[in-house]
């Protein structure tokens, strides 16, 4: 299995166990959740949430970079919807979905290798 497919079904179980009843009914996909850094050091991720009835509205996005305290990003009194950040998602951000009641219900982190050496 090469490392991207790895990398889907980590992602994919991850949005399993969500719905599958750990308490909250949520979810959060991010895109790219990976990324080359020879595009530059930042990425735009598009993300896409979705709550059920039993979570508290409005929802809001956090997103913290590594070091840093999660800031609030977007927020929404929407169950269901999606969102391009800006070019200022770097590697090790992370993006928080939380309720109405400030409870993280999802986390999902971005990452980033280093392009590969050609020539030589």
């Amino acid at each position: 299995m090469n490392r991207l497919s790895l990398l889907r079904l980590v992602a994919l179980s991850g949005a399993l166990s969500v719905l599958s009843g750990c308490g909250h009914s949520a979810s959060l996909e991010v895109s790219p959740t990976h990324f080359l850094e020879c595009h530059g050091p930042n990425t735009v991720v598009h993300v896409k949430w979705r709550v059920s009835r039993r979570v508290k509205l409005p929802v809001t996005i956090y997103v913290s970079r590594l070091g840093h305290p999660p800031v609030p990003w977007y927020s929404s009194s929407e169950r269901v919807g999606e969102q391009d950040t800006g070019d200022w998602i770097a590697d090790g951000s992370s993006l928080m979905l939380r309720d109405g009641h400030g409870k993280t219900l999802v986390q999902r982190t971005v990452t980033s290798d280093d392009c590969p050496k050609t020539g030589g």
